[in-house]
């Protein structure tokens, strides 16, 4: 081969490796480029939905302030009421839907200690939530370990209960972390205190909700089914059992118990006393409203608690995107 001829060659192979790369650096930029865009193109349509699903959220409050108004919070049951209504809204390219449902149904997990720092353990909530892990089948010394390792992973200070564990022993682990020393904000955080095992937590959850520290929930108990008959069971100490409890929530009249909870409380022995505990209403005073949004084959799911004191305008306490507790 003539030395023109090599030079030849040489020269088309370095053309054909700068086509090569050229090629391959367009093909880069174009990608660049498209992702660019369709992530551009996400973000504003999360946007726009996150935003549609904030003026759903005022839609809900302003359902709560006229129920509440008019006086349907004092007859929503668990069968009836506001909380039997699913709302449809349509919307551009989609469709949003809100539902109810009453969210004093629950022990607040944080009611276990004082309402403010240095968080120091209550007694008697402490106990009732010994008595709600006993009705909700924890058995031998599960519910006391459980309450013991709670406690000492809300309470601010070092000092060990029982069954517990502090930050020596979390710090410890493989993976260390300390305790929250304070209230938690989700009951989901449960699952990082020791001896709660997916099994317990399973267990308990359906009955606990995470709100303000040291805060007792008045519990509706026309919004209650017999399954959430525990409750009541821990809010009485075990006084009577859960089967009776159960029993006397299956009489609920259609209406709900009125015109306040003395009727309910009858059946039971001393069960007048009761009426005036002021742990237990008629009306729903924490609500839950569940916003599912659809947009263009996008969904986002939002829920909301929302509080509704007797004589007060309602208020958004909480909002979790992508489901609650």
């Amino acid at each position: 081969m003539s030395r023109k001829s090599s030079e030849k060659g040489v020269a088309l192979v370095i053309v054909l490796l700068l086509v090569a790369t050229l090629s391959f650096v367009l093909l880069s930029l174009t990608t660049i480029v498209t992702t660019g865009v369709r992530r551009g193109a996400s973000e504003r349509a999360r946007s726009e939905m996150l935003w549609q699903a904030l003026a759903a959220e005022r839609v809900a409050l302003a359902i709560i302030a006229k129920a509440a108004a008019g006086g349907a919070l004092q007859t929503a049951t668990n069968e009836g009421g506001l909380f039997r209504q699913q709302l449809a809204l349509p919307m551009e390219r989609g469709e949003v839907v809100v539902r109810f449902a009453d969210a004093s149904r629950c022990f607040n997990v944080n009611s276990i200690i004082s309402e403010a720092a240095p968080y120091e353990i209550q007694a008697t909530e402490k106990a009732e939530f010994g008595f709600l892990l006993e009705a909700a089948g924890l058995v031998g010394n599960e519910a006391q370990g459980v309450v013991d390792a709670v406690s000492d992973f809300l309470d601010s200070n070092s000092s060990q209960e029982t069954q517990g564990a502090e930050d020596s022993f979390y710090t410890s682990l493989t993976t260390p972390y300390r305790t929250s020393g304070g209230p938690i904000a989700s009951v989901s955080e449960l699952r990082a205190v020791e001896g709660v095992t997916r099994e317990i937590y399973g267990r308990i959850a359906p009955f606990l909700c995470a709100r303000a520290p040291g805060q007792k929930i008045d519990i509706n108990i026309n919004a209650l089914t017999p399954e959430r008959a525990p409750l009541i069971y821990a809010l009485t100490e075990g006084q009577w059992s859960v089967d009776q409890v159960a029993s006397q929530i299956a009489q609920t009249p259609p209406g709900g118990w009125q015109p306040d909870t003395s009727q309910f409380w009858a059946a039971f022995p001393g069960g007048g006393s009761q009426s005036s505990n002021g742990r237990t209403t008629t009306k729903s005073t924490w609500i839950e409203a569940r916003v599912f949004l659809e947009a263009d084959r996008r969904f986002v799911e939002e829920t909301l608690i929302i509080q509704a004191p007797n004589g007060g305008d309602p208020s958004l306490y909480s909002r979790v995107f992508g489901g609650g507790d």
